[in-house]
């Protein structure tokens, strides 16, 4: 039988606040520490963390989409195009 291709993740957005974060992932808002596809989100500065007790980080950057293996399938920003204010 045909396998499902695994979940892709991709990171649509990204707020960081004095008190909280919230991500958009897949079109869903998250917040900091909520579940998400069976990992916890760990919002960062730039970046999402989905992580799962002992596996790798899947690690997401605004505008990247990621297999569930973590390999970035495309990036439509260029490294160094975002810049804190």
């Amino acid at each position: 039988a045909p396998q499902a291709p695994p979940p892709v993740f991709q990171l649509d957005g990204l707020a960081l606040g004095r008190k909280n974060a919230t991500a958009w992932i897949n079109g869903q808002m998250l917040q900091h520490g909520e579940p998400f596809a069976g990992r916890t989100v760990h919002i960062g500065d730039g970046e999402v963390r989905l992580r799962l007790s002992g596996e790798s980080d899947i690690v997401l950057r605004p505008g990247q989409q990621v297999s569930d293996t973590g390999a970035v399938l495309s990036d439509v920003l260029a490294p160094g195009s975002l810049r804190k204010k």
